[in-house]
C-alpha cells in the first residue's frame, strides 16, 4: 500500500525570535512554488498563507517555550485527503506543559472557532502564553489543532485543506 501523506519540507532549527518571520516566508514562498512533480504542492495563495502563518504561529510557541531550542518543523500533504499537516515538535520544562495542557482543555471545548478566537482576544491578547497564536491557527487559518505530550516533547499538528482561500 503506498503512504498517501508525501512530505515536503522538513527543517529541523535553532530558531531566534527573529528568525520565526524568515521560515514564514520561506515556507510561503516554498508553498507556493512547491515540488510539483512530487505531488499536490504547489498550494493556492490562500492557503500558502495560511500554512506559512500557522509555521509562524507554532514556531513562536516553539521558542518561547522551549527547553532547549531546538525546533522541528514538517509539512506535508495527504493526496487522498488533500490536506496539507504542519507539525512542530520541541522539548519543554514542566510547567511550560502544564500551560499546555490547560490551554489544549480550552480549545478542546470549543466548537465555534470564531468565538474562542475572540474570546482569547479579549481576555489574554499579547500575554505569553494566552494561546492566542493557536485560536489565529484555528479561525483565521482554518486548521485543526492537535496537541501531543510525550514525556517532554510537545507535538503539535495543524491540519487543513490544500485548495482553497
Amino acid at each position: 500500500m503506498v503512504d498517501a501523506e508525501t512530505t515536503f519540507l522538513k527543517l529541523e532549527l535553532y530558531p531566534t525570535w527573529e528568525h520565526i518571520d524568515d521560515v514564514r516566508t520561506f515556507v510561503q514562498a516554498f508553498c507556493l512554488r512547491g515540488v510539483p512533480q512530487r505531488g499536490k504542492l504547489p498550494l493556492t495563495p490562500g492557503r500558502a498563507e495560511a500554512v506559512s502563518m500557522t509555521v509562524h504561529e507554532l514556531l513562536q510557541n516553539a521558542v518561547q517555550n522551549s527547553c532547549d531550542g531546538r525546533s522541528t518543523v514538517t509539512l506535508s500533504v495527504n493526496r487522498v485527503t488533500d490536506e496539507v499537516r504542519v507539525v512542530v515538535e520541541n522539548r519543554a520544562p514542566r510547567a511550560n506543559l502544564e500551560r499546555l495542557m490547560a490551554l489544549r482543555r480550552v480549545l478542546d471545548q470549543h466548537e465555534d472557532d470564531e468565538a474562542i478566537f475572540l474570546e482569547l482576544m479579549r481576555g489574554t491578547a499579547g500575554k505569553p502564553g494566552s494561546g492566542l497564536g493557536l485560536g489565529r491557527i484555528r479561525y483565521e487559518g482554518k486548521m485543526r489543532l492537535h496537541i501531543e505530550l510525550i514525556d517532554d516533547l510537545v507535538r503539535v499538528s495543524a491540519r487543513g485543506a490544500a485548495r482553497g482561500d
